[in-house]
């Protein structure tokens, strides 16, 4: 009753366009993860410029205090 599909079928074939498609895809991800460890070091060196000014504004705003008194 109708049409059946053909088991016998092979699987597809990869073309070359997904080959290269797959390739443009793992240079992209290559150039990003270059460019993110990157950020990531910029980020961390931000934060401990940061942590050292908060610590030395700490120090400078203490003892302003206590002169104050």
């Amino acid at each position: 009753m109708g049409i059946t599909p053909d088991i016998t079928i092979q699987e597809r074939r990869p073309k070359l366009k997904s080959a290269a498609l797959a390739v443009i895809a793992a240079l992209r991800m290559q150039k990003l993860s270059e460019g993110w460890a990157e950020n990531r070091k910029i980020h961390e060196q931000l934060k401990q410029k940061l942590a050292s000014m908060r610590r030395q504004s700490g120090r400078k705003a203490g003892v302003g205090l206590k002169t104050a008194r």
